[in-house]
């Protein structure tokens, strides 16, 4: 994500985004299988709050992973 410019490439952004999704996958996925779960609210909240700005910064950055070579 922090590339220069010239060496950000579209294959990079789905990268980070498959990381992302495993990373988080590993926090959400064992509740509804295997019924483990934060031990509190202010827990669950944090981890959600996470997950949602960690996702709208890969989802946001994507544009800049996306630039045509004579755009830059």
């Amino acid at each position: 994500m922090f590339q220069p410019a010239q060496q950000r490439r579209p294959v990079l952004w789905t990268v980070m985004l498959l990381s992302a999704l495993f990373y988080y996958g590993g926090w959400w996925l064992p509740w509804p299988l295997l019924d483990l779960h934060t031990p509190n609210i202010a827990a669950t909240i944090d981890h959600a709050l996470a997950t949602v700005f960690s996702f709208a910064g890969i989802l946001l950055a994507r544009g800049e992973f996306h630039i045509k070579e004579g755009q830059r």
